[in-house]
Protein backbone atom coordinates (compact mmCIF):
# COMPACT_ATOMS: atom_id res chain seq x y z
CA UNK A 1 0.00 0.00 0.00
CA UNK A 2 2.87 2.33 0.85
CA UNK A 3 4.42 1.83 -2.59
CA UNK A 4 1.05 2.43 -4.23
CA UNK A 5 0.64 5.77 -2.44
CA UNK A 6 4.18 6.83 -3.31
CA UNK A 7 3.61 5.85 -6.94
CA UNK A 8 0.31 7.70 -7.02
CA UNK A 9 1.95 10.79 -5.54
CA UNK A 10 4.76 10.68 -8.12
CA UNK A 11 2.29 10.27 -10.98
CA UNK A 12 0.32 13.28 -9.80
CA UNK A 13 3.48 15.31 -9.20
CA UNK A 14 4.93 14.67 -12.64
CA UNK A 15 1.63 15.02 -14.47
CA UNK A 16 1.16 18.59 -13.25
CA UNK A 17 2.33 21.02 -15.87
CA UNK A 18 3.37 24.52 -15.06
CA UNK A 19 2.01 27.11 -17.42
CA UNK A 20 4.40 29.56 -18.99
CA UNK A 21 3.46 33.25 -19.13
CA UNK A 22 2.85 32.78 -22.87
CA UNK A 23 0.45 29.90 -22.17
CA UNK A 24 -1.44 31.96 -19.59
CA UNK A 25 -1.69 34.93 -21.96
CA UNK A 26 -3.00 32.72 -24.76
CA UNK A 27 -5.57 31.07 -22.47
CA UNK A 28 -6.82 34.47 -21.28
CA UNK A 29 -7.28 35.75 -24.83
CA UNK A 30 -8.85 32.46 -25.95
CA UNK A 31 -11.34 32.87 -23.10
CA UNK A 32 -12.19 36.30 -24.51
CA UNK A 33 -12.80 34.82 -27.98
CA UNK A 34 -14.94 32.05 -26.47
CA UNK A 35 -17.04 34.63 -24.62
CA UNK A 36 -17.36 36.75 -27.77
CA UNK A 37 -18.60 33.67 -29.64
CA UNK A 38 -21.15 32.81 -26.93
CA UNK A 39 -22.30 36.43 -26.61
CA UNK A 40 -22.68 36.82 -30.37
CA UNK A 41 -24.91 33.75 -30.57
CA UNK A 42 -27.34 35.20 -28.02
CA UNK A 43 -27.05 38.78 -29.30
CA UNK A 44 -25.35 40.16 -26.17
CA UNK A 45 -23.31 42.90 -27.82
CA UNK A 46 -22.90 44.76 -24.53
CA UNK A 47 -20.97 41.81 -23.15
CA UNK A 48 -18.74 41.77 -26.24
CA UNK A 49 -18.01 45.48 -25.87
CA UNK A 50 -16.86 44.93 -22.27
CA UNK A 51 -13.69 43.44 -23.78
CA UNK A 52 -12.92 46.68 -25.63
CA UNK A 53 -10.74 49.43 -24.26
CA UNK A 54 -12.71 52.68 -24.01
CA UNK A 55 -9.97 54.37 -26.09
CA UNK A 56 -10.30 51.73 -28.83
CA UNK A 57 -9.15 53.03 -32.22
CA UNK A 58 -9.05 50.84 -35.31
CA UNK A 59 -8.68 52.38 -38.75
CA UNK A 60 -11.49 54.98 -38.72
CA UNK A 61 -13.55 53.40 -35.93
CA UNK A 62 -13.59 54.34 -32.27
CA UNK A 63 -15.41 52.47 -29.49
CA UNK A 64 -18.87 53.65 -30.64
CA UNK A 65 -18.07 52.84 -34.26
CA UNK A 66 -17.02 49.35 -33.23
CA UNK A 67 -20.37 48.81 -31.53
CA UNK A 68 -21.99 49.65 -34.88
CA UNK A 69 -19.72 47.08 -36.57
CA UNK A 70 -20.97 44.44 -34.13
CA UNK A 71 -24.58 45.47 -34.64
CA UNK A 72 -24.18 45.02 -38.40
CA UNK A 73 -22.43 41.68 -37.94
CA UNK A 74 -25.30 40.49 -35.78
CA UNK A 75 -27.90 41.66 -38.32
CA UNK A 76 -26.10 39.97 -41.22
CA UNK A 77 -24.81 36.79 -39.57
CA UNK A 78 -26.04 34.15 -37.15
CA UNK A 79 -22.79 32.46 -36.15
CA UNK A 80 -19.20 33.42 -35.46
CA UNK A 81 -16.14 31.26 -34.90
CA UNK A 82 -12.36 31.54 -34.77
CA UNK A 83 -9.76 29.06 -36.05
CA UNK A 84 -6.04 28.84 -36.92
CA UNK A 85 -5.21 31.18 -34.04
CA UNK A 86 -1.64 32.46 -33.65
CA UNK A 87 -0.25 34.99 -31.20
CA UNK A 88 2.39 37.67 -31.70
CA UNK A 89 3.44 39.05 -28.32
CA UNK A 90 5.10 42.46 -28.05
CA UNK A 91 5.52 43.36 -24.36
CA UNK A 92 2.03 44.40 -23.20
CA UNK A 93 0.54 44.23 -26.71
CA UNK A 94 -0.62 41.13 -28.56
CA UNK A 95 -1.54 40.78 -32.22
CA UNK A 96 -3.71 37.74 -32.88
CA UNK A 97 -3.89 36.23 -36.35
CA UNK A 98 -6.75 33.86 -37.10
CA UNK A 99 -9.46 32.88 -39.52
CA UNK A 100 -12.77 34.55 -38.68
CA UNK A 101 -15.86 32.57 -39.67
CA UNK A 102 -19.17 34.42 -40.01
CA UNK A 103 -21.75 31.86 -41.07
CA UNK A 104 -20.26 30.23 -44.19
CA UNK A 105 -17.85 33.08 -44.95
CA UNK A 106 -14.20 33.04 -43.83
CA UNK A 107 -11.85 35.98 -43.42
CA UNK A 108 -8.12 36.08 -42.69
CA UNK A 109 -7.40 38.35 -39.73
CA UNK A 110 -6.07 40.89 -39.08
CA UNK A 111 -5.74 41.50 -42.83
CA UNK A 112 -9.50 41.67 -43.57
CA UNK A 113 -11.05 43.56 -40.67
CA UNK A 114 -8.58 43.32 -37.78
CA UNK A 115 -10.86 44.97 -35.26
CA UNK A 116 -10.62 42.04 -32.82
CA UNK A 117 -6.94 41.21 -33.39
CA UNK A 118 -5.10 43.75 -31.23
CA UNK A 119 -4.94 43.52 -27.44
CA UNK A 120 -3.40 45.68 -24.73
CA UNK A 121 -2.67 44.57 -21.15
CA UNK A 122 -4.05 47.33 -18.93
CA UNK A 123 -2.95 48.62 -15.54
CA UNK A 124 -5.99 46.76 -14.15
CA UNK A 125 -4.26 43.50 -15.20
CA UNK A 126 -6.71 42.57 -17.93
CA UNK A 127 -6.54 42.22 -21.68
CA UNK A 128 -8.59 44.72 -23.68
CA UNK A 129 -9.16 44.87 -27.42
CA UNK A 130 -7.52 48.12 -28.47
CA UNK A 131 -7.42 48.32 -32.28
CA UNK A 132 -4.49 49.02 -34.58
CA UNK A 133 -4.25 52.76 -33.83
CA UNK A 134 -4.54 52.55 -30.05
CA UNK A 135 -2.60 55.22 -28.13
CA UNK A 136 -1.64 53.61 -24.84
CA UNK A 137 -0.18 56.90 -23.57
CA UNK A 138 -3.66 58.45 -23.30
Amino acid sequence: MKHFLISLFLIILFSCETSSPQDVLEMEIMDIYDTIKESFLVGDLERIMQFYHTDFQHDNDDYDGELTVWQLRRINHETIDFSDIEFGVYDNFVEVSFTLHLDDESFVEPETFGDISFFYFTSQNEWKICGNYFDYLN
